[in-house]
């Protein structure tokens, strides 16, 4: 353990006091991320299209969660309906979770398939 000075920038978060340890190769290479694939099909790669999806939402709907600042894209706050997405943008719904977008194929009919990994 290392315990921080007061003066040390990580002395505290918030209110709380922090307290450092070193961690072990073989803990840390074992904490592994689970997640739910889901796949869906949207008329194009819109993030009010994926916000819609995953939200369960109408467009309109889902374009009020997005100008309230409730979607991020790549960690950055988006309001913007017409944003675009692309395969490994990280995309987080304020209240329906956070995805990885893994692969984007179009259908025959002109619609994109995605593959999406949930966090969970």
């Amino acid at each position: 353990q290392y315990l921080l000075s007061t003066d040390h920038p990580l002395y505290r978060v918030g209110r709380d006091k922090v307290v450092l340890s070193y961690a072990q190769d073989a803990l840390v290479s074992s904490l592994k991320r689970e997640y739910d694939e889901i796949i869906f099909t949207v008329s194009s790669c819109r993030i009010d299209c994926f916000t819609a999806e995953v939200s369960r939402l109408s467009r309109e709907k889902a374009y009020e969660v997005l100008s309230r600042g409730d979607v991020s894209l790549n960690y950055s706050r988006v309001t913007d309906r017409a944003q675009r997405f692309d395969t490994e943008d990280v995309i987080s719904v304020r209240g329906h979770g956070k995805y990885i977008v893994k692969e984007i194929t179009e259908t025959r009919k002109g619609r994109m398939r995605v593959l999406a990994l949930k966090y969970k």
